[in-house]
């Protein structure tokens, strides 16, 4: 099979050819030439031992960085990118579910990829005499579309629980089936997901979420019939007992509306999409039925709160944090976004969220099939008007500076509390809507003096 592949790799591999060594292109990245997508790195194997890595490059004139001795591995700057060359290797003993206890290197390739996870990632090529090396029929499972663990599905969970997850992940980015006996494996151990760190658990999350919308979706369905949502995410797990009103959601319940808003998202977006998955977050808490009607009351408040501690134990930065408890909160807005006053739309679109939470509030319409799209271009109207009349000559900016706390304490004689604020939003508002003056301070006063909460 004639592979493609970059002439640095090309030159690595005959550098240690031309020392009486092998070499071979291994993994993800073999993988990805055989579909013709670009590969994120060129990793390298070779049954040369580190130090002997080390001795041949150098002497080929090659910076060479030993960032990972331990583990056998070397790595080589050639034109400017770094390679790694990792020594074929065993691994045994993962008493954290996780990494190897120990580490042998070996001497053929056979032992090193049968230590792979799927056999999609174990197959090896030599750039040098064009041979490929598929010892559990990775490219045929390639042509099937399959995930399958390599030997004993088990064994490989075992070894690093995290693989569960890569499963769902390759699954649903590629469209493949997960292999009958892996995916019982998967389902048998999935409560072991948490013997994983929170951090490596939510970047194989948002790694899922990476992908559009559709791809999400899927990873989400395999995630539940796996088991692995209940243990990593059992505030969405439980989502598919609660149901919606027909009339309002013909797509069905609040596990259905979900997946058919994510659906509707056509971006490679990990925040939008994982703003989607928690947009409804809080339905479940806040369930009530009365005359024969469902109602989710403040589920946008409780969504907001549930996500403190669903950030706090996943470990989001603060970023993601802010982006889904924002969208989470002001997603509701949009179903009367044409009416809200100026200095409360203002501060939605002024807001760094605000791109996510639009995306989230047309997705939201249109899994329900409610894209009016003559609604959605007079929104667009208002916010590009706003947003050139305010935000881009920083006019809203000049009015609170006026407009500040300490300017209202000495008007109202109050103190500072929720009634202060309610004083700023409504004197702000004012202003914007009548086109006031801010250098006109006596006309401003009057207002305020006349003004009562």
């Amino acid at each position: 099979m004639d592979i493609k592949v970059p002439e640095q790799v090309r030159s690595i591999c005959g550098v240690l050819e031309d020392a009486g060594y092998e070499a071979f292109m291994v993994g993800g990245c073999v993988r990805d030439e055989i579909l013709s997508l670009t590969p994120n790195d060129h990793d390298i194997a070779t049954n040369c031992l580190p130090e002997e890595t080390i001795r041949i490059f150098e002497s080929k004139g090659y910076h060479v960085f030993p960032v990972g001795l331990k583990h056998g591995t070397v790595s080589v700057l050639a034109d400017g990118v770094t390679y790694e060359i990792t020594t074929y290797r065993a691994e045994a003993d993962y008493t954290d579910g996780r990494h190897p206890d120990k580490v042998h290197f070996l001497r053929d390739i056979k032992g090193d990829l049968e230590r792979r996870d799927f056999t999609i990632n174990a197959m090896a090529y030599d750039p040098v005499r064009k041979k490929l090396v598929d010892l559990f029929d990775g490219a045929g499972d390639i042509k099937r579309k399959v995930i399958r663990a390599v030997g004993d599905a088990d064994k490989r969970f075992s070894e690093d629980y995290l693989r569960m997850l890569r499963a769902v992940r390759y699954a649903s980015r590629f469209g493949y089936a997960i292999d009958a006996d892996t995916f019982d494996a998967i389902k048998a151990n999935s409560d072991k997901i948490n013997n994983i760190s929170k951090e490596r658990v939510l970047a194989e999350l948002s790694k899922m979420a990476g992908e559009t919308g559709a791809s999400f979706a899927s990873a989400m369905e395999l995630l539940k019939t796996t088991g692995l949502l209940k243990a990593i995410l059992p505030e969405i797990d439980v989502m598919d007992k609660f149901e919606h009103d027909p009339d309002t959601h013909p797509e069905g319940g609040v596990w259905e509306h979900t997946l058919a808003t994510l659906r509707q998202n056509k971006e490679k977006d990990m925040m939008l999409n994982l703003a989607i998955l928690f947009h409804d977050v809080g339905k479940p808490l806040t369930f009530s039925k009365e005359d024969g009607r469902i109602h989710y009351y403040s589920h946008h408040q409780v969504g907001s709160d549930m996500l403190t501690d669903i950030a706090r134990r996943l470990k989001m930065s603060a970023e993601l944090k802010g982006t889904i408890q924002f969208a989470a909160f002001n997603h509701m807005k949009f179903h009367e976004i044409l009416d809200i006053t100026t200095h409360k739309l203002m501060r939605l679109i002024e807001d760094p969220y605000w791109r996510v939470l639009y995306r989230v509030a047309w997705c939201d319409d249109a899994s329900r099939g409610l894209v009016d799209s003559e609604r959605w271009r007079r929104i667009d109207e208002r916010v590009k008007l706003l947003h050139q009349k305010y935000i881009e000559q920083k006019k809203l900016e000049e009015i609170r500076k006026v407009v500040n706390g300490q300017f209202v304490m000495k008007i109202k004689n109050i103190p500072p509390g929720p009634k202060l604020g309610k004083y700023i939003d409504l004197t702000i508002e004012w202003i914007l809507n009548e086109s006031v003056d801010i250098s006109d301070e006596n006309k401003i006063k009057d207002f305020l003096n006349n003004l009562n909460i």
